[in-house]
């Protein structure tokens, strides 16, 4: 069955485009796990954009996937590497929403890291069986000049942050903050001893609406347990921290 939607386009404000990166080319050994990791590049895989909006990923992979991980990259900094995506179950991958979009420039890409275990006793590769495995990255994108024409970006008059959403979460939850300057901003999750699980950001960042997923996972990719716990962002001119609860 398909539900087909329409809108009068006097009514359409933007129109996204189809993101899909697909690998191809691993083999997965017999008996064994590997980690595959592949990178695509905006101004190689996307020719014609010079930025791209990102308001939602989704991966794809078979019954032979364990773990699946996005990271943004960055062709001017090496050393940059940002996890915004991760699915612990390849039956149920989790789709998520980012608002604001993620934004890509054209020096920056995607890195792909998907964990397999061929407990066969032949090669895996790609293909559309069951029994083969697939390694790809589904979303959805604004081109630039979609959201930079003629309308104006709103930049907040002060700092907030907002409740994270979901709340409780098992085991993804969003955290969002309004930034009016530009500013060195620590975004960190803690328990409630005060000791320091993950930091989601750590650099300089322009006025906006931000938000980061957190996966429940901390800085060694180990999942922390229930309970709950304490998300805080540092800037140059204040701290604010906000509770969360995490339930399995």
């Amino acid at each position: 069955y398909t539900n087909l939607h329409t809108i009068n386009p006097s009514e359409v404000s933007h129109v996204a485009e189809i993101l899909q990166l697909n690998n191809t080319e691993f083999s997965l050994a017999p008996m064994e796990t590997t980690v595959v990791n592949v990178d695509y590049w905006i101004g190689d895989e996307f020719e014609g954009y010079d930025d791209l909006n990102v308001f939602q990923l989704q991966s794809h992979a078979h019954q032979k996937n364990l773990e699946f991980r996005i990271y943004k990259i960055s062709e001017s900094d090496p050393d940059y590497r940002e996890m915004i995506y991760m699915a612990l179950d390849w039956e149920h991958p989790p789709i998520i929403n980012y608002d604001p979009p993620i934004v890509f420039n054209s020096d920056e890409g995607f890195e792909l890291e998907a964990t397999y275990y061929n407990n066969t006793e032949d090669t895996t590769k790609f293909g559309f069986l069951s029994t083969d495995e697939m390694m790809i990255l589904f979303g959805l994108f604004y081109p630039n000049s979609e959201l930079s024409s003629d309308k104006q970006i709103s930049i907040p008059l002060q700092f907030n942050l907002n409740q994270n959403f979901p709340n409780p979460f098992n085991p993804f939850t969003t955290i969002s903050y309004d930034l009016p300057i530009q500013t060195i901003v620590d975004l960190s999750i803690f328990d409630l001893s005060g000791r320091k699980l993950v930091t989601l950001v750590n650099r300089k960042q322009a006025p906006g609406k931000k938000s980061f997923t957190w996966n429940g996972l901390n800085d060694q990719g180990g999942e922390v347990g229930s309970g709950v716990y304490i998300y805080r962002v540092t800037t140059n001119q204040t701290t604010q921290s906000k509770k969360m609860l995490l339930i399995k």
